[in-house]
Formats: structure tokens, sequence, C-alpha cells
């Protein structure tokens, strides 16, 4: 696959810098463009030394927006990457921006985390030198290997996205002059296309604040946000910025449920969410009965486990099977009852973008006129990219770390039992 990467500079120092890592820390093959916005000459003269990088060169700072469609315009790699040059990458950095769109498809978009920045790409820790990039670099790529976070939000300093989807995102708005808000603008209308939008936890970036572009002008950034914020509003008549927190994303729900001779139960536990769930993934542990035959009323995904008979690893391997956005996990002597029905499919409409469990109420109901109060929660509801697993043969629990919302629903235990 080939990847072209786009380096908008405008200052000389901290171009030289980015380039000679971008060379140093890059595994296989890519295309380099370079945007010398505002016609430095040291920085021509620099990449006169260089017979592969592509060059467009802009008499006036034409800043964020304009300068990277320049590169797209002209870059034939399948993915684009796009970066400033205050920023400095380290090892593995591509490759695992990389992985997140192969694991996310042609609609993702991925950027890194980083220090010094705003909104989740955000990390707490400290970078004032190379050394300590590095270092960061390589613990988090151990550390939070393959973690992947869906917001809302990617800053334009560095982002990767399929040349295919940022065509038909119809690139940067170049309404939003030189920098700030042309990243809002063109998140929001990503989501709008269904694309989605990752922080790659393993992949760190150091930023180095730039000098001013106008130094005459000493709060030439402040005035330069306050109108490109304004065209923000003109654009889309409401706050851009409040408008990304504030997303709303589609919710889709799988069902997984492990069985083993259940046929008194499962009916009616399925009859119960059928209706509102958007897929049911079954693994049977060797039913001997007419569970499986229930269980296909419902749904053709009826797996069968033939491993040992170990309920973590058939948990897991349900999880697993699973497509949909949400995970929801019931017993099959478990039912959502009509009421916390209706709070359910409220929940799945209202819910944040950052959700990444929801607990809900466990209610032992032995009849009618049972008066039991609920009162301890469990995660029910997990995000599937988070990718939770089940742990601890003995307690057999979810292990379940981020934003938990606590819910008013119940799912309720059956006065009925299987096995």
């Amino acid at each position: 696959m080939q990847i072209s990467i786009i380096i908008l500079a405008q200052q000389e120092e901290l171009f030289k810098q980015c380039l000679s890592r971008i060379r140093l820390f890059t595994e296989g093959s890519y295309e380099l463009i370079v945007i010398n916005d505002g016609a430095s000459e040291e920085i021509t003269r620099w990449l006169g030394l260089s017979n592969d990088i592509k060059i467009i060169t802009n008499a006036h700072y034409v800043g964020v927006a304009k300068g990277y469609n320049q590169g797209a315009a002209i870059a034939t790699g399948d993915r684009l990457v796009f970066i400033r040059d205050h920023m400095a990458v380290s090892e593995r950095w591509l490759a695992n921006l990389n992985a997140c769109l192969d694991k996310y498809g042609d609609n993702a978009i991925a950027g890194p985390v980083s220090n010094d920045i705003s909104g989740m790409q955000r990390v707490s820790f400290d970078c004032d030198n190379m050394d300590q990039l590095n270092n960061a670099s390589k613990g988090l790529s151990i550390i939070k290997k393959g973690r992947y976070q869906n917001v809302t939000r990617i800053i334009s300093n560095l982002f990767i996205i399929n040349n295919e989807c940022f065509r038909k995102l119809e690139g940067f708005d170049e309404r939003f002059l030189l920098e700030s808000y042309e990243d809002d603008d063109f998140c929001y209308r990503a989501l709008q296309a269904g694309c989605s939008l990752y922080v790659t936890e393993d992949c760190f970036v150091r930023y180095e604040a730039p000098p001013s572009l106008f130094p005459e002008i000493p709060n030439w950034y402040f005035l330069q946000m306050e109108h490109n914020k304004a065209v923000a509003r003109e654009k889309w008549g409401f706050d851009l910025t409040a408008a990304l927190l504030n997303w709303k994303q589609p919710v889709t729900v799988s069902l997984c449920m492990v069985v083993k001779n259940n046929e008194a139960t499962l009916e009616e536990c399925l009859l119960s969410v059928s209706e509102w769930v958007d897929e049911i993934v079954i693994v049977d542990i060797g039913s001997t009965d007419r569970t499986k035959e229930i269980a296909l009323r419902f749904t053709g995904f009826v797996v069968e486990y033939e491993g040992t008979p170990d309920l973590v690893n058939a948990r897991n391997l349900c999880f697993s099977l699973a497509t949909q956005t949400y995970i929801l996990w019931l017993e099959a002597e478990e039912v959502v009852l009509p009421t916390d029905a209706d709070k359910f499919k409220y929940m799945l409409s209202h819910m944040g973008w950052n959700t990444d469990s929801v607990a809900m109420y466990d209610h032992y109901s032995f009849g009618e006129n049972s008066n039991t109060t609920p009162s301890s929660r469990t995660n029910r509801l997990v995000k599937r990219e988070r990718d939770y697993k089940w742990v601890d043969a003995v307690n057999q629990y979810l292990d379940v770390k981020g934003n938990i919302v606590q819910a008013d629903i119940c799912i309720t235990h059956n006065k009925k039992h299987g096995n």
C-alpha cells in the first residue's frame, strides 16, 4: 500500500527536524510532498538537496486548509498522512496509525496522542526533548498496543485518512484561513458522512509550539481564531466545537449469550430483547435439550463451542463474534421487562459517543408481588471496540475500564432456572 506524507512547512528549523525524523523512523515505501508555505528560502535550499520530494511553494502563507488540499491534489498514495512541521515522530509511528485504519476500514480517520494539545489526544506527561519522545513512544507502543479510542474530533496537526475518503469529503474548506476550525469543520462533515474517528493510543508524537507566523502582530492567533469561529458559525448556524462534543453516534447492539440446556428460560429471554437488538450471537457449550432449536428461531448465529468446558473462554469467543458497536450480555434465565426495555431504547438513542460501558441493576424477582429492591449494578452493555475480556475462571467477571455510565435499568433474573 502506497502512503503519501504531506508536510505543511512554515518554520525552517522545525521543518528540518520533522523531515529528518520522518526519514529516520518511517518504514516501507512512501512519497513525500512538502508545501513550502511562505516560500522560505532556507526550506527551498534544503529541499534542493533531495530529488525524491514533490514540492509546492506558496509565495504567501495560505495555511492548513489550502496547503493540505494542495498536497492531496498531487498525492498518488492510497492513504494520506497530513502533518505540520512542529510535530516530531518516532519509532513505528506510521505502522501504528496504519494498523488503526486496517482494523476499522476505509471510512476511518486516525490521529496520535501527543503532549500539550487539546482534546482527547492529549497525554499528561511532559516531552521536552527527543529522548523523552523516544522513551514515551516505545513505552506506549508496548503498553497501549492496538488500543484505539473512538472520538468526535481529531486535530489537524497530524492524522491519516484513506485518499478516497478524503476526496469524498471534498477536502478541507478553504474558507478557514491560515489555521483553526478547519479541523473541526472537517471532522463534523466526516461524522455526518458516517466516518469514524480514532485516537491511536499506541502512537505518540511530540508537539512543539511553533513561533508566531506574524510576530509583529502580538495577538494575531486570537484574531485568527475569532475570524474562523465566525466563519464556522455562519456556515453551520451553531457552535461547531460544542456540536462535536455533543455528537450522538448511531448505536447498534449485539446480544451475546452463552447457553447450555436452557430450554426452560431461553425463549422468554430472547423475546424480551429480540425486537430492539441488531444482532444475536449465541455460543452453545454442549446442550442436550431443545436449547439450540429455540435459539435458531431467533438467530442463525448459533455456534457450538468445541473447546474445554471453560465459561470464560466461551464468553470471550462469543464477544469476538459480535459485529455491532455495543455488546449486551445476558444469561439465559434473565429478561428485560417492558418498562426497562423502554428505558433501554431511550438510552440507546441518547447515549454519548464516549460511553465505554453501561452498568445496570441486577433484579432478583421471585414473583409479581416481590418487593426486592435492586441495589447492585453490573456492566451489561460495553463498547465492542474496547475489546474487554472475561477473566477469572472462578468469579467470571468482565474486566471493564473507562467511561462507565450508571443506568436506571434493571436486568431481571427469572424465577425459572436452567442449568
